[in-house]
């Protein structure tokens, strides 16, 4: 399954993974000035798209 979702060719998004260093499970509670950098640009990425 993970193969077909990735091999899509109808689509410009590209996946993103971002690493949030010095954290684990709670990344919001261990880095969060980090993990709300992260979000704060992955919405405006998304509002920007709409």
């Amino acid at each position: 399954m993970r193969d077909t979702m990735c091999q899509s060719t109808e689509t410009t998004n590209v996946p993103e993974i971002v690493e949030i260093p010095y954290s684990g499970h709670a990344a919001h509670i261990e880095n969060p000035l980090t993990a709300i950098s992260a979000i704060s640009r992955f919405i405006r990425e998304v509002e920007f798209k709409s």
